[in-house]
């Protein structure tokens, strides 16, 4: 008894008829017993044993292991620093199976600051982060199988500030007082200008 096969008698002819949908992630292997019996006396029978391999459909898309991701990063970050890793896994074999890594729809801003790792996964600095130019960015991260079906996640990176300015003392022109004095009698200015 099998839930995916049939046997379908014309005359002589037996045929091993596909009834019900097959998964190779459920089941890769099917092993079906075919015993066949006389109808003479004694009764004779032969047995087959029919190997079913399920070849592998482009059925299951990649799934992430999270479907946001957080990171916390400092500004002025050098270049080629990991910032997080996204991962994700396709239940498919072989190139069906294969997944890639590329940004989705992100603005110009974040390709020029950060690069994701086609094969790892790894999303790495790029460009010059500066925490007073932004405090955090929102990434969209694909996942791709080796025939297209895809799935998202979002990444968010907090950036964190560095004590990296140095304090600037602002001037402007002011006057503290002024100091006057009146004199009276010009013998004194003269006495006092010798």
């Amino acid at each position: 008894m099998n839930d995916h096969f049939l046997l379908s008698v014309d005359g002589n002819t037996l045929e091993l008829v596909l009834d019900k949908e097959l998964d190779r992630e459920k089941s890769s292997q099917i092993n079906l017993l075919l015993t066949a019996l006389d109808g003479g006396s004694p009764q004779r029978s032969g047995t087959v044993v029919i190997h079913v391999t399920v070849l592998d459909a482009n059925d299951n898309a990649p799934v992430f292991s999270q479907s946001v991701y957080k990171a916390s990063l400092p500004e002025n970050s050098p270049a080629d620093a990991v910032v997080v890793t996204v991962s994700a896994s396709d239940a498919d074999e072989g190139v069906n199976g294969e997944v890639i890594y590329d940004f989705g729809h992100v603005t110009e801003e974040v390709k020029k600051l950060f690069t994701i790792d086609r094969n790892l996964g790894d999303i790495k600095v790029k460009g010059n982060i500066d925490f007073e130019a932004a405090t955090s960015f929102e990434i969209r991260v694909k996942a791709k199988d080796g025939l297209g079906l895809s799935s998202y996640a979002k990444v968010i990176i907090d950036i964190t500030d560095v004590n990296d300015n140095a304090p600037v003392i602002h001037t402007s022109p002011f006057v503290i007082g002024y100091f006057c004095c009146v004199i009276a009698d010009l013998d004194c200015l003269k006495a006092f200008s010798h």
